[in-house]
């Protein structure tokens, strides 16, 4: 009897060494990846791990997460999780300008092929950590249902109506990023606002609003869905309020760039009135 305790004993102790080293791996090809890793570790002590999610081999979704700030520690949460959307360049420049090595390393050119064994699905992830990183055949959903997201039919007809008005313009515009969040309305309509990078005093502000007042004059009215305007509204059994994120920017031959994401936005917008008959959804 004594005997086997001794063996359950020791085999809960080989089982327990695993599971606390369950990451002490690579999930790379070269251990030079490994080494930029741990560098992007020691430099940003504030990340716990991180989950890079992959769509048909193409790195697509970044989880961060860090400790969660002391003023919000009363919810029970124990982590911050930021989401950064690689294919939007928005999150893109968040992640640039606060993980600046982080972004190099998501960012590298074919980064599927620095990668051991990828999953064999259409989605996988790989777990990274301060003990080491490993590829998981499963991938994190939004629960929350499909974002708010540009119309891909009236897009670039949008973005024409922006380059011609700039160019009707003799003024220079000196801001060449702008970052909005909107609410969105339940047929996609542009709502409460708030911008989270540049100002309501430049020229590239006031020639965004100007084009979307006028895009919009130009369509037809029609009721629940809508199908024509510039964002389709987030869809959570049927069309909802929700948030979309935009990043306009003026590119040096004098166009404009627009690209926006609905998914797995937070609330950024200041004083936001929420309507009870139509309330956010996140």
């Amino acid at each position: 009897m004594k005997k086997n305790i001794t063996i359950l004993f020791l085999l809960l102790l080989v089982f327990g060494f695993f599971i606390e080293n369950g990451c002490a791996q690579s999930a790379f090809k070269d251990s030079s990846d490994e080494k930029k890793l741990q560098a992007i570790f020691n430099t940003y002590k504030n990340i716990d791990s991180l989950n890079m999610v992959f769509f048909n081999n193409i790195p697509s979704l970044l989880y961060v997460d860090e400790p969660l700030e002391a003023e919000l520690a009363y919810t029970g949460n124990k982590k911050k999780l930021t989401i950064y959307y690689l294919n939007f360049e928005g999150d893109q420049f968040w992640l640039r300008n606060k993980y600046n090595l982080l972004y190099d390393f998501v960012s590298q050119k074919d980064f599927i092929s620095k990668v051991e064994h990828p999953g064999q699905g259409k989605e996988f992830r790989i777990l990274l950590t301060r003990r080491g990183s490993k590829v998981v055949d499963r991938a994190y959903s939004s629960a929350s249902g499909p974002g708010a997201f540009l119309n891909p039919q009236r897009k670039q007809h949008f973005i024409d109506l922006l380059n011609k008005n700039y160019l009707s313009k003799n003024e220079a515009v000196t801001d060449s990023i702008l970052i909005i969040q909107f609410a969105t309305t339940r047929d996609g309509t542009l709502a409460q606002h708030e911008i989270l990078y540049g100002h309501k005093e430049s020229p590239l502000y006031k020639n965004f609003f100007k084009t979307y007042a006028e895009f919009n004059s130009r369509l037809p009215k029609e009721r629940y869905p809508a199908t024509k305007g510039l964002v389709l509204p987030k869809m959570q059994n049927g069309e909802r309020v929700g948030l979309i994120d935009f990043f306009i920017r003026l590119n040096p031959d004098r166009t404009f760039t627009v690209s926006a994401q609905g998914n797995d936005r937070d609330l950024k917008i200041k004083d936001f009135k929420n309507d009870p008959e139509n309330p956010l959804f996140l």
